[in-house]
């Protein structure tokens, strides 16, 4: 996974000049970019033949464009990924320069500007000496997002700039980013009363995939098990607590269980209190802010939640940006 190698000895000397290439998917920042960003995304995830995946993008797209516009309008008119991105790669570049690295953190989007090309022309220019690190901000590994974002960066470089690279594949286990998440869900524990604690239910929600990627090994959904278990164990004694799957798209099948039946099924058990955890997600975007704040929470409250709240995700906490440091620390060579 990736396409990290060894560095050259003459490179290992210069550790401590970083180029950090923070890699996400991206998002529309205005109405009129939601059909490209669309084509473009439905062309890496369909499971079509390559063939006629880009004209089924495109068909898709066109139609779905005009019925997601909607929902952009209510959180802002576009999404807030790349805001959201940027401060993540202020933080963390102020936290590596804080290390004693000479750190450079550019943003690095797989559907939107800024794409490969545009962070590759920056580094080229003023960070050729340094050691390129590819950081996706997808902590679990699917050949959906970190694969395509790794190799499209891998795909706009030559083979000596492929020599200087390092990539992190993914990082589901790593302490920095579940202390992260940990704190999202006590943050969302402390929105219900004592009282209420004590009856409800947590629902870690992750993005889904279609189950064609899972039969070719596509490690995503044991990774997402094993944030939930790191969260869970860390909590000490977590209320009940369920993983479920968000964002389906398209009439294959997908992994299960949604999390619209999860909760479904929690309120026909007579549950009245749900924390909703997004587990795959580090920044807010339409995934969180209105499928889950606003879809998810009416649906919720129609079958019978009285008590329904969301996790923060983790953004640029100070936590998550100094285990992010930590990370790229330890793709390091470690003999200097």
């Amino acid at each position: 996974m990736g396409c990290s190698g060894p560095l050259p000895t003459e490179l290992v000397t210069k550790r401590r000049r970083l180029c950090v290439f923070l890699l996400q998917m991206g998002g529309p920042a205005t109405l009129a970019d939601i059909e490209p960003f669309l084509v473009n995304l439905l062309s890496d995830v369909l499971p079509a033949p390559r063939l006629i995946r880009s004209l089924l993008a495109r068909l898709i797209a066109r139609k779905r464009a005009p019925r997601v516009a909607p929902l952009y309008q209510k959180i802002g008119g576009g999404s807030p990924l790349l805001r959201n991105t940027a401060a993540q790669a202020e933080a963390l570049e102020s936290e590596l320069n804080a290390r004693g690295y000479d750190a450079k953190v550019l943003v690095c989007m797989r559907y939107t500007a800024p794409r490969v090309g545009q962070a590759l022309a920056l580094a080229r220019r003023d960070w050729s000496d340094a050691t390129w690190i590819a950081l996706p901000l997808y902590p679990q590994y699917s050949l959906s997002t970190s694969k395509t974002s790794l190799d499209d960066l891998c795909a706009g470089m030559s083979t000596p700039e492929m020599t200087r690279l390092v990539s992190v594949p993914a990082y589901p286990t790593d302490d920095g980013y579940l202390a992260a998440l940990v704190e999202c869900v006590r943050e969302g524990l402390m929105r219900f009363s004592a009282e209420e604690r004590a009856r409800m239910h947590l629902v870690f929600s992750a993005h889904s995939l279609p189950l064609s990627y899972v039969k070719q090994g596509d490690p995503y959904p044991t990774h997402v098990q094993q944030t939930v278990a790191g969260v869970t164990a860390r909590l000490g004694a977590p209320p009940p607590h369920h993983l479920a799957y968000q964002s389906k798209l398209g009439p294959v099948k997908w992994l299960t269980p949604s999390t619209v039946s999860m909760v479904q099924e929690l309120a026909a058990k007579g549950v009245k209190e749900i924390l909703v955890v997004p587990v795959s997600f580090v920044s807010d975007h339409i995934e969180t802010l209105s499928e889950l704040d606003l879809e998810l929470k009416e649906l919720a409250h129609k079958a019978g939640i009285t008590h329904f709240e969301r996790a923060p995700v983790p953004a640029a906490r100070a936590t998550f940006i100094q285990g992010l440091a930590g990370i790229v620390e330890h793709a390091l060579p470690t003999d200097n």
